[in-house]
């Protein structure tokens, strides 16, 4: 999100919810303070494997990223209780670790096994066989209207009674489907929280906009994260 942001790339794919484990925070903390647009989004299967750089013997150390771990959590309890876990910034760096240790094995794509010439202990490590994430698009540009998108808004609220329910309520009088609301705790303020609000619809619709109109009086920091094709 920060190279986007900063204008090193012109482009990057960020995981922002998972199936099994739900949102991905690191993402939604990213997006609270960058100015980053969501263009895009992507929806992949996702099938952990279990590399090292042999087909057997003990293994010492696991690295692999939070969400995989977290995502694999019963089968590493199961099979690899005793054996130390570390988290990582991605399933890749864990794969290139695993390839340079002694002892190492990491959670990663079966792909990364290629890259990394390591030996594929176990295929399908995740709890649960559906594991599903979806990613977002990022860049400076937002997508055009296909008449099928979703928008992607973020808020905080005023302190007093029922101000999410009015917020919402301003969508739901507009006719407006709202597809998902959460909070995130709000990056240094104790015991205040963003909510990250996916409803259906483009921004450029005179009606949306008439609704966007109306919430900003009932909230506060709105910010439009993107309106993008919705793919599912």
């Amino acid at each position: 999100v920060s190279a986007v942001d900063r204008g090193e790339v012109e482009a990057g794919v960020v995981p922002i919810e998972n199936s099994t484990e739900g949102a991905v925070g690191a993402t939604q903390e990213a997006l609270i303070t960058s100015q980053v647009t969501i263009c895009g989004e992507i929806y992949l299967p996702i099938r952990h494997a279990l590399l090292s750089k042999t087909k057997s013997g003990p293994i010492r150390v696991l690295y692999s990223h939070p969400q995989a771990l977290a995502q694999c959590r019963h089968w590493l309890a199961m099979h690899l209780g005793e054996t130390k876990l570390v988290e990582v910034a991605s399933t890749a760096e864990g794969a290139r670790r695993a390839s340079v240790e002694k002892g190492a094995a990491a959670l990663a794509s079966p792909w990364a096994a290629q890259i990394y010439r390591l030996q594929v202990r176990q295929r399908d490590v995740q709890d649960r066989p559906g594991n599903c994430t979806r990613f977002y698009l990022l860049g400076h540009e937002g997508a055009r209207a296909t008449g099928k998108d979703k928008t992607s808004l973020l808020f905080t609220l005023p302190h007093r009674a029922g101000a999410l329910h009015k917020a919402l309520g301003v969508l739901a009088a507009k006719g407006l489907n709202l597809l998902k609301v959460e909070s995130r705790p709000a990056p240094g303020k104790p015991w205040e929280y963003v909510f990250f609000v996916d409803v259906r619809g483009h921004v450029d619709r005179v009606d949306f906009r008439r609704a966007l109109l109306q919430l900003e009086k009932q909230t506060q920091d709105l910010r439009i994260l993107g309106s993008y094709p919705e793919e599912r």
